[in-house]
């Protein structure tokens, strides 16, 4: 918690109906305004108030990620996980994006766990299919001081698990064995773990720094998770082989009879060489749309979750762009068939909306929406909380000293919100100068008296008005808009980037700023052919050697580098936390230009 602002809603008539409600599993409809603020801080107070994990869904991954900025601004970072969408389809020949494959692995990794916490999903995320819970559950051990391990028996399960043996760990997903001495890198650790060992007998466990190869800190016991969401295991390979070779023999069948004999051969070469792989243990890219044939029945992220609760952020526009996804799943679907690309039974890499809904009859629901009827659900209760928002002020402290004085006279609670200690005491002094009651606190704790000013360090975006009872919050946003316009630019740009509308204006070698993963080498556009569909991609060159490709389409994503003094500058790795800092340091910074 950074600062309790959540329990501001916790003596309204209608969040005690809501909390009610949860508990008795009874699926509520409130009706809000559209402010991501607004929805945020109900989001938060929710989960202050009731035991248990939260997932809410929402209609694509950039609403997801403006709702987990805004959440961080209320609550702690290990209480917000975010969980992406797969942007490779199962038959496509491309590796998965290695900061995309770390988060999902941390979310259900975390779902083991007794702790609450919040994830926020797009609906994308939910509608393809996960390997059976069971099995990703099964895929988990711990290694404790003490123990007795067999390396021999260990290095098989690891590479079943997805981990990479090398001479030397460098990269996460990558383990080495050297006399007693493991070496293993989680995805999901900030730093890999070494394991010495006497004889069989674990002696030590210790995380240890990369670089220097120094120990960090020793360790009691550590948890080894899988390093892919891609888990196969021997047991599973007779049967599955069996399945793939029917549905081969099927296909075969319908394009021949389509005159479509070069297509049937193709179909044949590519699947056969494809089990041939599988069969050596081989994980290469595009065996996922084969997992189907391998597990009697596929799970969701829902699986996964089992106990908590489901919030849905604008249902209406998340349901309208499901249905939207799996019409273009199955429009994919019969073109592949045709061009004999992919086997019958795709479709089952993927669940519908409608078997979604089915899924999570049992769960207590929150449906967040705009002011409309949720389309296709279920709802016992209707609720309408009285939010509004606060005016904007864009620097006009007078303007902003009347309306609190307008608050003050009818005995609201008044809050204000900014971004550092010293703001809020320089605020603090000049209300009072004005012969406002104005108190700085570092934490609001006890109850505030109403017509009182409380001034605090937070960082909502929107401040907001509720009537009853009466409060109102206002934020750095609301005195200076200016902080708005400022931090949208940081994010996109780095301060360091030029807008571009096309691949065109960019050369090879040039350096560019990728909004989620930091600063690369563009190398070009590079075809890739996809079960023989030809696609265009931008290649960009990371640490390490570390390969980025980029759809094209998605160019919005991409800003060419203008460094201020002409200097070539640090290339980011995939997967490492810097960037996020980064922008996270560059915000801070510009909210204190404010």
């Amino acid at each position: 918690m950074k600062n309790d602002l959540t329990n501001l809603l916790s003596n309204t008539t209608e969040f005690k109906t809501l909390k009610n409600n949860f508990g008795s599993k009874l699926d509520t409809q409130l009706s809000v305004g559209l402010s991501i603020s607004q929805r945020s801080f109900i989001v938060a107070n929710l989960y202050e108030e009731v035991s248990g994990k939260i997932l809410l869904l929402t209609y694509n991954w950039q609403r997801a990620t403006q709702i987990y900025e805004e959440l961080l601004r209320l609550l702690s970072e290990e209480d917000i996980l975010l969980f992406p969408q797969l942007e490779i389809l199962p038959h496509e020949q491309i590796e998965s994006d290695i900061t995309v494959k770390i988060q999902r692995l941390t979310v259900l990794e975390k779902l083991r766990s007794s702790e609450d916490f919040i994830v926020i999903a797009p609906i994308q995320a939910l509608l393809r299919n996960l390997v059976p819970k069971d099995l990703f559950d099964n895929y988990h051990f711990e290694i404790d001081i003490n123990s007795s391990i067999d390396l021999g028996q260990l290095s098989s399960q690891l590479t079943e698990q997805g981990y990479e043996r090398v001479s030397m760990v460098s990269n996460k997903g990558e383990y080495s064995i050297r006399g007693g001495i493991l070496d293993i890198y989680p995805l999901t650790r900030d730093n890999p773990v070494r394991i010495e060992l006497f004889g069989d007998e674990v002696e030590s466990i210790r995380e240890f720094d990369l670089a220097t190869q120094r120990s960090i800190k020793e360790l009691k016991t550590v948890s080894i998770p899988p390093s892919t969401e891609t888990l196969l295991p021997s047991k599973f390979l007779q049967n599955g082989i069996v399945e793939l070779k029917e549905l081969l023999i099927q296909e075969k069948d319908r394009l021949l009879a389509n005159d479509k004999e070069e297509e049937a051969k193709e179909l044949e070469v590519k699947v056969k060489a494809d089990i041939e792989k599988i069969k050596e243990g081989i994980i290469f890219t595009g065996i996922e749309q084969y997992l189907v044939s391998f597990y009697k029945e596929m799970s969701t992220l829902i699986d996964y979750f089992q106990d908590g609760y489901l919030i849905f952020d604008a249902p209406n526009r998340m349901r309208s762009k499901a249905f939207n996804i799996m019409d273009d799943i199955n429009e994919l679907k019969l073109s592949l068939l045709n061009q004999g690309s992919i086997l019958s039974n795709y479709d089952q890499n993927f669940t519908t909306y409608e078997e979604l809904l089915t899924e999570i009859y049992t769960y207590s629901k929150l449906y967040l929406n705009e002011n409309q009827k949720a389309k296709g659900l279920k709802v016992d209760y209707n609720l309408e909380l009285s939010l509004k928002k606060t005016p904007v002020f864009r620097g006009q402290i007078n303007q902003f000293i009347d309306e609190i004085k307008k608050f003050r006279g009818r005995e609201y609670q008044i809050i204000i919100t900014l971004s550092t200690a010293s703001k809020c005491k320089r605020l603090v002094t000049g209300l009072k100068e004005e012969g406002l009651p104005a108190f700085y606190v570092e934490n609001i704790t006890n109850q505030i008296k109403p017509g009182n000013i409380v001034v605090t360090t937070g960082a909502l975006q929107e401040g907001l008005i509720c009537t009853e009872p009466k409060f109102v919050l206002f934020t750095e946003s609301d005195l200076f808009a200016q902080t708005q316009r400022k931090k949208k630019r940081k994010i996109k740009a780095y301060d360091q980037g030029v807008k571009i509308s096309s691949f065109e204006e960019l050369d090879v070698g040039d350096y560019v700023v990728h909004e989620n993963h930091g600063i690369g080498k563009y190398l070009g556009v590079k075809t890739l052919e996809v079960q023989g569909h030809n696609k265009d991609y931008l290649l960009i060159r990371y640490a390490d050697e570390d390969k980025l490709y980029v759809p094209t389409d998605q160019i919005d994503l991409i800003q060419k580098y203008v460094g201020m003094d002409g200097s070539q500058p640090k290339l980011y790795s995939l997967g490492s936390n810097d960037w996020s800092r980064i922008k996270r340091r560059v915000e801070e910074s510009v909210q204190e230009m404010a």
